[in-house]
């Protein structure tokens, strides 16, 4: 998969509409459903958001987070996930990432 640096996507936002852009000198960072580490970064930002004052951007950051979240979770607990890199069967004690995720979800009710 290539990544293209000049990336637009529309979105129906209620604080503003249009369109994101991503400057071709903002730096990107993908998380990888097979990283275990994707769940303990996803998690740290979702609770520097729970951290903030609450508004509707923070609101909808929230929320599109959780989802995302809730599907790194479903991935990884479902589909087995292996292959060279950071898989869980290549890295003792990703147990703990799955639980904090699990455990973040129960608790803010995505399942």
């Amino acid at each position: 998969m290539t990544l293209s640096t000049s990336l637009v996507t529309p979105t129906a936002s209620t604080t503003g509409g249009g369109e994101y852009f991503i400057s071709e000198d903002e730096p990107v960072m993908v998380l990888r459903g097979k990283d275990v580490t994707c769940l303990a970064a996803v998690c740290a930002y979702v609770q520097a958001l729970l951290d903030m004052s609450e508004n509707e951007v923070v609101n909808s950051h929230l929320d599109s987070s959780m989802e995302r979240l809730k599907t790194f979770w479903e991935y990884q607990t479902t589909s087995g996930v292996a292959g060279v890199g950071c898989s869980q069967k290549h890295h003792s004690g990703s147990e703990q990432y799955i639980e904090k995720a699990e455990k973040l979800l129960r608790e803010l009710k995505y399942i």
